[in-house]
């Protein structure tokens, strides 16, 4: 399902130098790579300093689930995930599958599941985080799956979308 779409994170100059406290510097430390992504809104939005409701996002070019796959350069030790999703625009719930490999991505250890469920005459912003205490992590792994009345797509699909990403 992952694409050759496996690349560095881009910094733009208008992310931060240096992440807030106790944030991974992801960009410097990890490639990414996604199943697909729109070309308005590539997936580096999610790793950049425009967090919260408003925040710049990621939305997949395809309908359906889709994949996130961080990789480090070298094996980290993470104490949380936390991933922001907004819609604004219709009710719709998108399910997100957290799961992390130590042996380089041959194998994944998934973690819970949360379903993000949105509607614009309600809860439009969400943030979910994951502790984690797995030992040297070489890759976090993150399945979308927008379930929905939306279809923002040629195809009728939904589209999974993200606003941020952040580890620690």
């Amino acid at each position: 399902m992952l694409e050759n779409m496996n690349r560095r994170i881009v910094r733009r100059d208008s992310w931060p130098s240096v992440p807030a406290a106790g944030e991974l510097d992801l960009a410097s430390l990890a490639s990414v790579r996604v199943s697909s992504e729109s070309a308005l809104f590539p997936i580096d939005n999610v790793f950049d300093a425009q967090r919260g409701p408003g925040g710049s996002c990621w939305v997949s070019a395809e309908g359906g689930a889709q994949m996130v796959v961080v990789a480090f350069d070298e094996p980290h030790q993470l104490r949380s995930v936390s991933v922001e999703v907004e819609e604004r625009g219709s009710t719709r719930t998108q399910n997100v599958e957290l799961a992390t490999s130590r042996d380089e991505g041959r194998t994944f250890e998934a973690h819970s599941t949360r379903d993000f469920s949105f509607s614009p005459y309600g809860e439009t912003f969400r943030e979910e985080s994951w502790m984690l205490d797995d030992g040297p992590i070489t890759h976090v792994r993150l399945r979308i799956t927008p379930i929905a009345a939306r279809s923002n797509g040629s195809d009728g699909r939904p589209r999974a979308s993200l606003t941020s990403v952040v580890m620690r």
